[in-house]
């Protein structure tokens, strides 16, 4: 069972298995599926398949920021698995 914490928030045990690359998250956004539609952050996937060069950066950032802190959504791991 995952260590929740507030705000939907958990303390990943395992943050050295956890890789982050931006070849894999360059690779993984531009394979999404763009007939999907958006996820609740609102952003559809083809917006995010055509700008994946532009977005893999901050986000890869983002993700590894978030392992550093130890503040990773549990929704986050579920999507890398």
């Amino acid at each position: 069972m995952p260590d929740f914490h507030p705000a939907g928030l958990l303390k990943p045990t395992n943050r050295d298995k956890i890789v982050v690359n931006e070849e894999y998250d360059y690779k993984q956004l531009c394979t999404l599926n763009d007939n999907k539609s958006p996820d609740p952050d609102n952003i559809h996937p083809d917006v995010l398949k055509k700008m994946a060069g532009v977005w893999t950066y901050p986000l890869t950032t983002l993700l590894h920021n978030s392992l550093q802190t130890g503040n990773l959504r549990y929704a986050d791991i579920q999507k890398r698995k």
